[in-house]
């Protein structure tokens, strides 16, 4: 047998147990950062709707709230996006879906500070580090706040 099996067949338990509790805390990040956030301008959340599911193997880790804007409803994601990486480093990206969970495709004309990605998804992309996740999710959420009052303001 090869060296990285033998090695793997001896650590595997621990490696199994190292990444589901990785998981499990980047999950519980995401989800408080949506919970905790005080204001979501026009977007009126629904009560008790923060919930979780992987993306792509796993190799996508996010988390949505429900809620309307102008009494439609619409789903606000944010995440963690290796998938789509050139780096080591995620993605860290927000997203805006229909209540039947497609994604909505994002205006790239629209002054965004941040640069939208696969047609619908807002990435912040770093190649260094992350030093503070929940800034920069807050950040694509205004950006994506902002871009749907500005599609509702201008129907």
């Amino acid at each position: 047998m090869n060296e990285f099996l033998s090695v793997g067949l001896n650590r595997y338990k621990e490696a199994h147990n190292v990444y589901w509790r990785f998981r499990k805390e980047l999950t519980d990040v995401l989800v408080a950062t949506l919970d905790q956030r005080k204001n979501y301008g026009s977007f009126i959340i629904k009560e008790n709707s923060f919930y979780t599911q992987p993306w792509v193997n796993g190799l996508m880790l996010n988390a949505r709230v429900s809620g309307h804007f102008n009494g439609i409803e619409y789903s606000i994601g944010i995440g963690l996006d290796w998938y789509n990486s050139e780096v080591d480093l995620p993605i860290a990206f927000a997203c805006i879906e229909k209540s039947n969970r497609d994604l909505i495709n994002l205006d790239k004309n629209y002054n965004w500070t941040y640069k939208v990605y696969d047609r619908s998804l807002l990435g912040y992309f770093s190649s260094y580090k992350f030093e503070n996740l929940e800034l920069v999710f807050n950040s694509l959420i205004d950006d994506i706040i902002e871009y749907m009052d500005a599609e509702f303001l201008n129907k």
